[in-house]
């Protein structure tokens, strides 16, 4: 790589995109497809994210530039997203459903790209294996992503699951004894089905497997539709 000109190690897209790179030795096969074909290693899986996934992302470039994510840019961001289907989105998530415009463009975000492929992901693998899916959700985390942004706010939004599981630079985040509840489940969830391929235990509630997530928030962990919760019946119907 040292031998590269700068030409040639910077991206050839002319925007960011976070592809996948298959076709080689290492992961011959789209993941996606050999998901659905069944060509993976039929283990048990712990699958899941974080309710609020963009919100840390779009704070972030409202950050940087305040004029990006704006009631006047909404219909642009969706059309150059969605194409030919930005008006049926708009009309799923119009901007009189959300307090601003950054907020409407994180659920967009989050339900189209995060949530709802990472349930479809869970049920490709449940076909076939044991699956214990979650959902993070605790809508006051540590803000471990440092934005700032009033009109979103972090909730549970990406990274912020972390100082449940972990010490960061060495220091506990969690101030209250209810997060800290939680942490100590989810560290208990974690390391059990590290051992055993079977999350739960003793003094836990009971985290049944298959694709329904289990929710993880302090004083209610329950098993949820996200599926209604992130819309994933539209987006099913809605190419990009």
């Amino acid at each position: 790589m040292r031998g590269k000109t700068t030409a040639e190690l910077l991206p050839h897209s002319p925007s960011f995109a976070d592809h996948l790179a298959y076709g080689t030795r290492l992961l011959p096969r789209d993941p996606a497809v050999a998901l659905r074909a069944g060509a993976f290693a039929h283990v048990p899986v712990l699958i899941g994210g974080t309710r609020d996934e963009a919100r840390s992302f779009v704070a972030g470039a409202i950050q940087y530039d305040p004029e990006l994510i704006t009631a006047r840019t909404y219909p642009r961001l969706l059309k150059e997203a969605f194409g030919r289907h930005a008006g049926r989105v708009a009309a799923r998530y119009p901007l009189s459903r959300f307090p601003s415009a950054g907020l409407a463009w994180a659920t967009v975000l989050t339900d189209a790209s995060w949530a709802c492929s990472t349930l479809a992901g869970a049920r490709d693998l449940a076909a076939r294996t044991t699956v214990y899916s979650y959902e993070f959700a605790d809508e006051d985390a540590p803000n471990v992503n440092g934005l700032h942004v009033p009109d979103v706010p972090q909730g549970a939004a990406h990274a912020t699951d972390l100082p449940y599981l972990f010490d960061l630079g060495g220091r506990d985040l969690l101030v209250n004894r209810e997060r800290k509840g939680l942490a100590r489940t989810m560290v208990g969830y974690w390391s059990a089905f590290a051992r055993t391929g079977d999350p739960n235990h003793r003094g836990a509630p009971r985290w049944r497997p298959g694709t329904a997530p289990l929710s993880l928030a302090p004083g209610a962990i329950r098993t949820v539709d996200a599926a209604a919760e992130h819309d994933c019946g539209f987006w099913a119907t809605t190419a990009r």
